[in-house]
């Protein structure tokens, strides 16, 4: 688990430090670190990064950064995990911030389709994350299958994703309101790289609720 956080660490790039301004300057992808007590391949690197993390939104900068220089890094089980893990949790902490803690719901084991809910006496508002590559536009695939999932929500009245990857095409956010409308929810997609981006979550959000 992470330390929760109401406020990001520094930039990634110190966190990282040489091994991806190297990997920065170079132009490439570094596959192999010489460490002194032996070799560390990439993903270990990362890997081991992300696990030390002191908080989540740590975490998520680290894993931000190794992901732009190395998209391929979420292919690794575990990278791809404890990237999530992380992400989730600082959307559900500036949510709580928000909105209050009890306000803000967490799943269970036993629930599903949902990484956070944020509800009223009137409205329950599902909150999906997703990681990846903040230089691209998220899959269409990824927008279907928070769709798909949310079949398995507790009764929302909307559907707000979440995700550091650029907005898909209009025509792909179209068919998602569609869908969410045939069933009589809302749905709204929000790009979250920071805490700059905190305010239109949290108008997103307030918007759903007042609907």
């Amino acid at each position: 688990m992470f330390i929760t956080a109401t406020e990001a660490g520094p930039t990634a790039l110190i966190i990282v430090g040489a091994v991806l301004l190297v990997a920065a300057v170079m132009g490439r992808q570094i596959k192999e670190i010489s460490l002194a007590d032996g070799t560390m391949t990439w993903v270990d690197t990362v890997g081991e990064e992300l696990r030390n993390a002191p908080t989540a939104a740590r975490a998520v900068e680290v894993a931000s950064a190794a992901t732009i220089i190395s998209p391929e890094i979420q292919h690794n089980e575990e990278i791809r995990e404890l990237s999530h893990a992380a992400y989730e949790q600082v959307i559900t902490d500036r949510l709580r911030s928000a909105f209050g803690r009890g306000a803000v719901k967490s799943p269970t084991v036993r629930e599903f389709g949902f990484d956070a809910l944020v509800a009223t006496r009137d409205k329950k508002i599902v909150i999906q994350t997703k990681f990846g590559d903040p230089n691209k536009s998220i899959e269409p695939r990824r927008v279907r299958d928070v769709l798909k999932g949310s079949l398995e929500s507790p009764q929302a009245d909307a559907i707000v994703l979440v995700a550091t990857m650029l907005k898909p095409p209009a025509s792909v956010l179209a068919q998602a309101r569609e869908f969410a409308a045939a069933r009589g929810q809302g749905f709204t997609y929000v790009r979250w790289t920071g805490d700059a981006d905190t305010p239109a979550l949290q108008q997103a959000v307030e918007e759903h609720l007042q609907s």
